[in-house]
């Protein structure tokens, strides 16, 4: 209980006391945590619009992609895993109404996460494991920011994207992995409203 020095009061007084500062700093504590575990709502998540949160994605992303292709081994997958198409026309893109783009983004990466478990499923090398289990994560991540940012949530986790196509390779998944960050999804979150400067 450590030793505490209380002059002047009695045996008892001092007990007291120090109960006393004992449930306040729990409280204190307790308020601390809770601070960090539930932000106060109406608290604008404006720092996930931070293109360097995105650009440590995409790094993260080409990171794992480039240490892949150095284990050609451990590449090989005994099934397809159906992908979105990374490419966009960006004049195109930007004809399309925000609940299209957000789908198509959303759909698409729904559609990486479950490849990426089905990919983790059938690899044997601990680092390309560990590799997928980062960017899984990560797309964990980015569609929590999207959450964050208001956007609908696509009515079902079977919806696809508008077209897709097959891999059979865990480096080709890590590259279709990184395009789509740096294609869709950048577009996507630059664009988002809640990204804009406010006016003053």
């Amino acid at each position: 209980m450590g030793n505490y020095c209380f002059h002047g009061r009695s045996s008892k007084d001092a007990v007291n006391r120090y109960e006393e500062m004992s449930v306040s700093r729990l409280f204190a504590l307790l308020f601390v945590i809770s601070g960090y575990t539930k932000p106060a709502r109406g608290v604008p998540l404006r720092p996930v619009c931070d293109p360097r949160v995105m650009d440590r994605f995409i790094k993260e992303a080409r990171d794992a992609e480039n240490a892949v292709k150095e284990r050609e081994e451990a590449c090989a997958l005994p099934e397809d895993l159906q992908l979105p198409v990374t490419n966009v026309n960006v004049m195109e893109w930007d004809a399309e109404d925000s609940r299209t783009k957000e789908e198509e983004v959303q759909a698409g990466l729904s559609l990486l996460s479950q490849a990426m478990l089905a990919a983790h499923g059938h690899v044997t090398s601990r680092a390309t494991r560990q590799h997928l289990e980062t960017v899984h994560s990560n797309l964990r991540s980015i569609a929590q920011i999207l959450k964050s940012l208001n956007m609908q949530e696509i009515g079902s986790s079977d919806s696809q994207p508008r077209r897709t196509f097959a891999v059979r390779s865990v480096d080709e998944l890590l590259r279709v992995h990184t395009n789509f960050l740096r294609g869709k999804v950048k577009l996507l979150l630059s664009a988002a409203e809640a990204c804009r400067p406010e006016r003053s």
